[in-house]
């Protein structure tokens, strides 16, 4: 009999008794939620139906949706859509084999929230998103790729192509590390994703205290007056999935 598990708290720390949370999150998202308990841990759980079908887009949603409101409630250490034991047993049984690294996960985000900030080249400078923004001056063209050739034309677009990618990330770079001075004023715990877009100049993710939610936002106004030209946008808060990695 499967369980799905969504997230695990430390009961020591959490205020709202877990009988009520399982009974609201249940009624409010008409799943039948319990906590599975170990020692100072539980894991809030429910038991799924084995189905051929592939996951739907609402079964995702639904699954992050739980794990949001139950972070309203104490804090967290999110499990990844997905994360399914075969019985309540194994529940206990993992909550028992990784209880200390569950537990220093707890303590780091204790009274945290994670954050994102991203900034993108706008529409508008879509054709040359650096624009006069750069401080490099244009580099001429070596003497051997000045030819009517056409392997030697051809060589020269791939130069010129090469340059202004080498201009771009340079941009890119300063922009980051203005962004740095700034964020780690208020954390350590800053990590960048892989863009998958060359839209990015930033795609961020920060773990920080509660108290210092204000700064943040100071953080992202100066980013806008800074760089008016580009897009900031900031996301969150939400459960500090990228600062703890917990997946089954």
């Amino acid at each position: 009999m499967p369980f799905v598990v969504y997230s695990i708290i430390d009961n020591t720390v959490c205020v709202v008794d877990l009988a009520h949370i399982s009974n609201e999150l249940s009624h409010k998202f008409n799943t039948n939620l319990e906590f599975a308990e170990y020692k100072n841990l539980s894991a809030l759980v429910s038991f799924v139906k084995k189905k051929d079908t592939g996951t739907t887009r609402d079964e995702v949603l639904c699954y992050a949706s739980i794990i949001d409101a139950m972070a309203a409630m104490c804090p967290v250490l999110p499990m990844r859509f997905g994360s399914v034991l075969e019985s309540y047993n194994d529940v206990l049984e993992y909550l028992s084999r990784n209880a200390d690294a569950f537990i220093r996960s707890l303590a780091l985000i204790s009274n945290k929230d994670e954050y994102s900030v991203k900034v993108l080249f706008s529409q508008s400078y879509h054709e040359d998103p650096v624009g006069n923004t750069s401080c490099n001056d244009p580099q001429p063209l070596p003497d051997i790729l000045n030819s009517t050739n056409l392997a030697r034309e051809y060589l020269s677009n791939k130069y010129k192509d090469y340059l202004s990618d080498k201009k771009k990330h340079q941009y890119t770079e300063q922009v980051k590390s203005y962004f740095m001075s700034q964020a780690l004023a208020i954390t350590d715990y800053i990590d960048f994703n892989k863009s998958l877009s060359p839209a990015f100049i930033i795609d961020a993710v920060l773990l920080i205290d509660k108290s210092k939610k204000s700064k943040l936002l100071d953080i992202v106004v100066n980013l806008r007056a800074m760089f008016p030209m580009h897009n900031v946008m900031l996301t969150g808060p939400w459960p500090a999935y990228n600062f703890t990695k917990t997946k089954i």
